[in-house]
């Protein structure tokens, strides 16, 4: 016996559509067995050494100053010995009074200096390798950011060490103690305006 061809369109269009409309109804009740997931804030996790709040995922990105980080200083408040040799700069009038990384002002008068690793409030001595002049600074500020300064003077201290004409030059950093810093810093300390 021969079918409809009237019959078999319908058919096959009823069949059709009742697929059609289970596939979303046995998907949407899949969906009602699992929980969405709601997106949740990366964990930060706290730096111990410098009390600031870190990415975890940006720590990779700090793998190459970890070895200045791990001499920076040891356990119990320790200094261990740090050692650093890079080009030096300075900045002074267009920042003074503007805010530090530690919150201070900034003072183009003061014997500071920023770094970009070592902790806030620590000292260190910085050496000229062409005049062979040294200061000691506290670091309060972070930087510098320019390529291939590795520390920031403040105006009074590249005066001191007679690069604030040249700007830029090499020096040694080593990290000092604080008492020895306190010592350094009670010294008369002469500097001449015209030189």
């Amino acid at each position: 016996m021969k079918k409809n061809p009237l019959l078999r369109r319908l058919g096959a269009s009823v069949s059709f559509f009742l697929l059609a409309s289970a596939l979303p109804a046995s998907a949407s009740a899949a969906a009602g067995k699992h929980k969405p997931v709601d997106p949740k804030p990366r964990a930060k996790a706290k730096n111990a050494q410098h009390g600031a709040h870190v990415d975890p995922k940006t720590r990779a990105h700090r793998a190459a100053h970890a070895v200045h980080l791990a001499h920076a200083a040891s356990a119990k408040g320790h200094t261990s010995r740090f050692r650093q040799l890079g080009l030096a700069s300075w900045y002074g009038r267009g920042f003074h009074g503007h805010r530090t990384a530690n919150g201070e002002h900034y003072d183009m008068y003061a014997m500071t200096a920023a770094h970009r690793t070592l902790p806030l409030g620590s000292y260190v001595r910085v050496t000229s390798l062409a005049s062979s002049k040294s200061v000691v600074v506290r670091i309060n500020d972070r930087g510098p950011y320019a390529r291939g300064r590795v520390i920031d003077l403040s105006y009074l201290a590249a005066s001191a060490l007679g690069m604030h004409r040249a700007g830029v030059t090499k020096v040694s950093i080593e990290r000092v103690e604080k008492p020895e810093a306190e010592r350094i810093a009670h010294r008369p300390m002469h500097l001449t305006t015209n030189g």
